[in-house]
């Protein structure tokens, strides 16, 4: 169906242009009595200029309301009409960790026209397992019993007409943590029936969970030597208000432990699970473990704690998880591995430097003979910049299945001979990250760790080795900032105004850019901002692709904020104003500031870690601009 587009009458035209050329009290200039002084020629002109602004506007006026009856609603969008196309997400704000939730998506046409190659994409929480959706997607049968757990799904919904809406389900259990926030992200894609390209519509939806169904915990020891026999205790409660049956509680032990004993027993057949037929609201129970590792193994060791419920078949649903985990020492040899002076795990930013420390200490009554120490980073060939390193002490750096490892011996470090009881001992080295991410996306993690191997201890011959606990650091995304200010753009046309170089007494206006980049996680809370010098004056917002630009006139800050800024969709994250300067006699042959410090804060979806990046203020030397830069001192 055709749609007549109605242009403005003759009527509508002159009363818009009385608009534009009235005078504040609603009158017009009376140019009847104009009286030529310099020839017909010239009033001619004035006639023919005048006749051309009067068809300006009335093409304006045309243009405008063409624009907001009829214009595609993807450029609409582009300018802020996304209000036009709905998209929500419906689901509990609230539920207890295993429960079922549905998640209702609904999209509606409030467009003009038709909207066509609808297609939608979910990007799922973490822990859910889908049972059902209506209707299916690409990836999947309406019909399968198996439940699924994928990290996002898409349909094709095909063409939407004008006023027209669909909605998608979809129903699973959410497992997550006890207070985390577990987030589902959508994005609808479209073509508008009068437009050739593809444009986009977004929601979220965050879920609490509440608590899980089971809670446990574990009291043991969290260091043991090597030798000894341990125990620890595996203690769950109900949380539910009714009755939980048919569960199921197992432990998986590490490679190298060896069940003892457990009271009480595991079910026949097995070592490792317990069968909980009924848990009575706030009932609890403990399992009692003893055993013991292997004499050779050394560094940390991880239980995980189950509980899961049986289903149809013999389907079980997991409800928590709970890892235990516990450092074995040899009880004579300590050894720690530190990073920018801490054991724990942590972010980090590409292009930081790490700054290690293996310390070693002798517990035992002896002199220690003939060691060697490593330390390991794994993997290390995509995030570290190995032509970086920095070592005292020169150890040897040798590529191993898992990574990158640097070993030390007597000949590099003088104690390694012999470490008199009580001892202790550091060896430093630094290494510097990646400055960039190249095509890495995803979770990406460093893990270190070190070891000591000691040959003898006094009079005897062993094979004694210790290893440090692992510190595994996670990589902040890649979110860049790139800050500059110009006179004139990138194909050498002038974007500001005034006298360049700058002129005493005379307004110079330049155009700082804000841009950024990001592609390995997911980022929210984003913030640009910067403090205008003194003499700066605040010019207009210019241009922005995403987010909000304010300028608050007491503080003289400007301030670019984004709620978040995904991965997946690839946009040209940019903004852009106006700022203003007019020097005075004092500041002859001085290059001025045009802004503070351009700092960066945003925090990591996935890593959970601040990221702050500052970039240095802007000048009128205009580095940036290969036309004016080198014209940024003023003159008389």
């Amino acid at each position: 169906m055709k749609t007549e587009h109605r242009f403005p009458s003759s009527r509508e035209i002159k009363r818009n242009l009385r608009k534009i050329y009235a005078n504040a009290d609603g009158s017009l200039d009376d140019i009847s009595r104009l009286e030529p002084t310099v020839g017909r020629g010239l009033f001619r002109s004035l006639i023919i200029a005048s006749a051309a602004v009067a068809v300006c506007a009335a093409a304006a006026f045309a243009g405008w309301w063409f624009f907001n009856s009829y214009a595609p609603a993807g450029l609409k969008n582009l300018v802020g009409d996304s209000g036009e196309i709905g998209l929500s997400v419906e689901a509990p704000t609230e539920i207890d960790s295993g429960s079922e939730i549905v998640y209702t998506i609904k999209y509606r046409n409030n467009k003009k026209v038709a909207l066509n190659n609808l297609s939608l994409n979910v990007r799922y929480p973490g822990g859910l397992l889908i049972s059902a959706t209506e209707p299916a997607p690409k990836v999947a049968d309406a019909g399968e019993a198996a439940a699924r757990l994928v990290k996002e799904d898409n349909w094709d919904l095909g063409s939407l007409p004008k006023g027209a809406s669909g909605e998608v389900k979809i129903t699973g259990r959410l497992l997550a943590a006890a207070g985390s926030g577990q987030n589902i992200f959508v994005v609808l894609y479209y073509e508008p029936e009068n437009f050739s390209s593809v444009f986009q519509k977004e929601a979220t939806f965050a879920t609490l969970i509440k608590s899980a169904p089971v809670a446990v915990t574990v009291d043991g020891p969290t260091q043991l030597a090597t030798s000894d026999n341990f125990e620890f205790t595996v203690k769950y409660q109900s949380q539910q208000a009714e009755d939980l049956t048919n569960l199921l509680l197992e432990v998986k032990y590490p490679a190298d432990f060896s069940l003892t004993s457990a009271e009480p027993a595991p079910v026949s057949g097995s070592q490792n699970q317990w069968p909980i037929a009924v848990l009575a609201k706030d009932a609890k129970g403990e399992i009692k473990i003893k055993g013991k590792f292997a004499s050779t193994v050394t560094g940390s060791q991880n239980f995980l704690i189950t509980t899961s419920q049986k289903e149809a078949g013999d389907n079980f649903f997991p409800l928590s998880e709970v890892n235990y985990t516990v450092t074995l020492l040899s009880g004579q040899l300590l050894v720690e591995l530190k990073v920018n002076g801490s054991s724990d795990d942590g972010a980090v930013n590409f292009g930081d430097t790490l700054n290690y420390s293996l310390v070693y200490q002798n517990n035992s009554q002896e002199t220690m003979k003939d060691l060697t120490a490593v330390a390991y980073l794994m993997p290390s060939a995509d995030f570290v910049q190995w032509t970086s390193l920095s070592d005292r002490y020169d150890g040897t750096l040798d590529e191993f299945e898992a990574g990158q490892m640097i070993t030390w011996t007597k000949a590099e470090v003088p104690n390694l001979d012999q470490l008199k009881a009580g001892e202790r001992g550091v060896i430093d080295f630094s290494v510097k990250l990646l400055g960039t991410a190249g095509a890495m996306s995803g979770d990406l993690n460093l893990r270190s760790l070190g070891s000591l191997k000691v040959a003898e201890i006094g009079k005897e011959k062993i094979n004694l080795e210790n290893q440090s606990t692992a510190v595994t650091l996670k990589l902040n995304s890649n979110l860049a900032l790139a800050a500059a200010a110009r006179y004139f753009n990138d194909q050498g046309v002038s974007i500001g105004s005034g006298p360049i170089p700058p002129k005493v007494a005379e307004t110079t206006s330049y155009v700082i850019n804000w841009r950024l980049a990001n592609t390995v996680h997911e980022v929210q809370e984003v913030k640009v901002s910067t403090v205008l010098p003194p003499g700066v004056a605040w010019g207009a917002r210019r241009e922005i692709t995403v987010g909000d630009l304010g300028y608050d006139p007491t503080t003289r800050q400007v301030t670019w904020t984004i709620n978040r800024l995904p991965t997946t969709v690839q946009l040209d994250y940019l903004v852009s104003f106006d700022v203003r300067i007019t020097p005075a006699v004092t500041d002859a042959g001085k290059i001025l500031a045009l802004t503070g410090d351009n700092a960066l804060t945003a925090t990591d979806a996935t890593t959970g870690a601040k990221i702050s990046v500052t970039s240095g203020s802007l000048t009128t030397d205009l580095v940036s601009d290969p036309v004016a830069k080198g014209k940024g001192l003023v003159v008389e």
